[in-house]
């Protein structure tokens, strides 16, 4: 039977094989899947390349195959965005979605042909192969695999160590300390643990031996991060509170395209969240602070333009009802007024503004950094033009200056808008600033209601353990939720629904700083010393 199951799995040393287990192993472990399979996802792939690859041409297939199949599963929601934002026939957003899963996550392959070259050049074979050489060869692909998660440049920044915030797996308590990209090495360890009980003669006895080991081992990671979350919880003593009352209007897209281009809807938009917010303000007037999603008011509220018609109508709705506000609208920076000849010169961004009860602007706005390519600007498009002319995100958004804390009434709080949430640095960054609380807008009304709220939630939260930070975050179409510095989540909206509710979030006045926070730059060159230890132990201790 054994042998059968082995012939129909690697019959002819098809690298296609071990290409399309790893990727649907991946693809049906990352979130919303269940991880099942988050300890050995990526062991057949390894095991071709170690065992059976016998050319680049294999590895470069297999590595494909495995990467396009698993993006295809976990980033199908592509397609819909790319038909429902870009307005693009359904053939061609389907051709979108092939080339983005088709180069996405090239980098698999390549470390690939890396591992293939190390190999040959170190003359490792099955013969000199010994399970501590194994190991520490695999040791060093676990650490090109991490840097290239780390550098690669993606439009969507993700690792498998989500999955573990996902499932509640206690061992996300540990990203405080490593952050979440830390724990996505972790779970390369293990895949490596498994794979060193496997010889080049597969059988299903040493997969089982390899596959007891690790989850021997990851249970032992949860159970002690159990009890040092546990730990954590108790020392942890939240001296102030605050009620925010996020307000998801739940705007079409038809709308929202229509207003961003001036076609109107500008006063319907802002009509309906002023009526929704007015209702839920009637049930909850206990309420400090209103917070309105990523680009809920399709205008420019900067303090040049306070005496416009909208503007003045946030100004009097705050004045009557005496609430905060922080919402998302534009910001625009006159070049003129720097010394420009042409007053025509302007950057546009996508911006974050926090209002006081009078109505009255707190601070500057804080403008977004990291910019969604394709959404918000079109990348090349500052030495080719025409391109702006065929994006759907035309000329779009300039760069905000980066990390920023807003000083806001009696709290400080750390904006991240829209994907930035993805950015453990950015974010990070913003904590050593000061921030006692994150607060995330969002609008994910272009991506449907596939997988890719869910997994945008989770990625949002992972910032709130890596740096123990209570964050709110606020969509337009949903999931509007908020998480404390604990791990626990406090309440999370229905998808595509009016919706609104008291959030009240705990955060202490001075607040300390996690080990990531303060040292989690350091991740990469962690990385690269343990790379270069699995190295110097193959070196040592290999057979000729």
């Amino acid at each position: 039977m054994m042998n059968r199951f082995q012939y129909f799995l690697f019959k002819n040393k098809l690298p296609l094989t071990a290409g399309l287990l790893s990727g649907v192993m991946t693809g049906t472990s990352y979130i919303p899947f269940p991880p099942w399979a988050i300890l050995f996802n990526f062991v057949p792939l390894w095991w071709f390349w170690l065992y059976r690859a016998t050319s680049r041409k294999q590895i470069l297939m297999s590595g494909l195959l495995a990467q396009f199949v698993f993006n295809l599963i976990g980033f199908h929601w592509v397609f819909h965005t790319a038909h429902e934002f870009g307005r693009l026939p359904l053939p061609i957003s389907l051709a979108v979605l092939l080339l983005f899963a088709l180069l996405a996550h090239v980098y698999v392959p390549l470390v690939g042909l890396a591992i293939f070259e190390l190999k040959k050049r170190l003359k490792l074979n099955d013969k000199n192969l010994s399970p501590l050489v194994t190991y520490s060869f695999l040791v060093i692909l676990c650490g090109l695999w991490c840097l290239a998660e780390i550098y690669w440049p993606y439009i969507f920044q993700w690792n498998m160590g989500y999955t573990l915030l996902w499932a509640r797996f206690p061992l996300f308590h540990g990203a405080d300390i490593i952050g979440f990209q830390g724990l996505s090495l972790i779970l390369l360890l293990f895949n490596a643990l498994v794979l060193t009980f496997i010889p080049s003669h597969f059988s299903l006895r040493h997969c089982l031996r390899g596959l007891s080991f690790a989850l021997l081992g990851f249970l032992t990671l949860n159970a002690g991060s159990w009890f040092y979350g546990k730990a954590w919880t108790e020392n942890y003593k939240p001296t102030q509170t605050i009620r925010f009352l996020p307000v998801q209007a739940n705007i079409g897209n038809t709308e929202k395209i229509m207003a961003e281009r001036g076609l109107g809807f500008q006063d319907f938009i802002l009509d309906r969240f002023i009526s929704l917010s007015e209702k839920a303000l009637s049930e909850h007037p206990e309420a400090d602070v209103l917070v309105w999603p990523e680009s809920a008011i399709p205008d420019y509220l900067d303090q040049e333009y306070s005496n416009r018609r909208r503007p003045k109508k946030i100004k009097t709705f705050l004045s009557q009802t005496q609430k905060g506000l922080i919402t998302g609208a534009y910001s625009r920076e006159s070049l003129f007024s720097k010394g420009f000849p042409s007053s025509s010169l302007e950057k546009s961004y996508n911006a974050l503004f926090a209002f006081d009860a009078d109505g009255t602007l707190s601070s500057p706005p804080y403008r977004k950094h990291q910019l969604l390519a394709f959404g918000e600007y079109t990348p090349f498009a500052q030495w080719f033009p025409y391109l702006n002319e065929i994006s759907p995100s035309g000329v779009g958004f300039s760069p905000g200056p980066g990390p920023s804390v807003i000083d806001y009434s009696f709290f400080k709080f750390a904006p991240q808008i829209c994907y930035e949430s993805l950015y453990p640095d950015l974010n990070r960054h913003s904590v050593l600033l000061g921030a006692q609380i994150l607060i995330n807008i969002t609008n994910d009304s272009w991506f449907g209601t596939g997988f890719e709220p869910q997994q945008h939630l989770s990625m949002t939260f992972a910032r709130a353990i890596e740096n123990r930070r209570p964050l709110l975050r606020v969509t337009n179409t949903g999931i509007t939720s908020a998480i404390d510095a604990s791990g626990i989540i406090l309440t999370q909206s229905p998808i595509y629904q009016e919706w609104s509710d008291i959030i009240t979030l705990s955060y202490e006045e001075t607040p300390k700083l996690t080990l990531f926070t303060r040292y989690g730059g350091y991740l990469p060159v962690f990385v690269v010393l343990m790379t270069l230890g699995g190295l110097a132990s193959v070196l040592l201790r290999r057979r000729y």
